[in-house]
């Protein structure tokens, strides 16, 4: 169980959502007594995820928190991560490569060229960089999720939990929620 309260954590949305993807995990991390603030990305297509890795390095605070970030915003975590210790990361859904992205991502014509290319830069670096994150990650990913799926998954660094029934909007999964439920009752934080 979360040391008395005491653990924070900050949570990130992916591409084209905001905080109040967050609604329904966030009261069950409050109930296991982490405080939690879901935190509203600046625009990406201003900010490049670049940016948005400089947003959540200046939202850390002096004391131990989480990372938890869902797809692009997990890699965003990753990547944070990487270049300022945290206590942990949970990832939901993180591409760290293109594969299965496009042209399946549901915004994909909305982007241009050059967009997805930055975005694919940025995950590569993201993959390498974070090869050998020193703190507990876990990727949480659905089976269902046809942008990234658990065989990308499991080409990732990072330990895997696959989730039954479950698309890429773990957040309307109630196994994803048990199992996240689960895991942080089980970690070491």
């Amino acid at each position: 169980m979360p040391v008395n309260g005491r653990l924070n954590a900050i949570l990130v949305h992916g591409m084209d959502e905001t905080s109040a993807w967050w609604e329904p995990i966030q009261p069950l991390l409050e109930k296991l007594g982490v405080t939690c603030r879901a935190v509203s990305m600046p625009s990406l297509e201003e900010a490049g995820p670049e940016g948005w890795v400089d947003y959540i390095l200046q939202q850390l605070p002096s004391t131990p928190v989480i990372l938890i970030g869902h797809s692009l915003g997990a890699a965003v975590c990753a990547q944070a991560a990487a270049q300022r210790p945290v206590a942990g990361v949970i990832l939901l859904a993180c591409p760290l490569s293109m594969e299965g992205l496009l042209p399946k991502a549901p915004d994909a014509a909305q982007r241009s060229l050059t967009e997805w290319s930055r975005i694919g830069l940025f995950l590569m670096r993201t993959a390498t960089s974070t090869k050998h994150l020193s703190m507990d990650v876990v990727h949480f990913v659905g089976e269902e999720d046809p942008w990234v799926s658990v065989q990308a998954a499991e080409k990732g660094p990072f330990p895997l939990v696959a989730i039954p029934s479950a698309g890429h909007q773990l957040n309307g999964s109630n196994r994803f929620r048990k199992a996240l439920v689960h895991y942080l009752v089980q970690s070491p934080y």
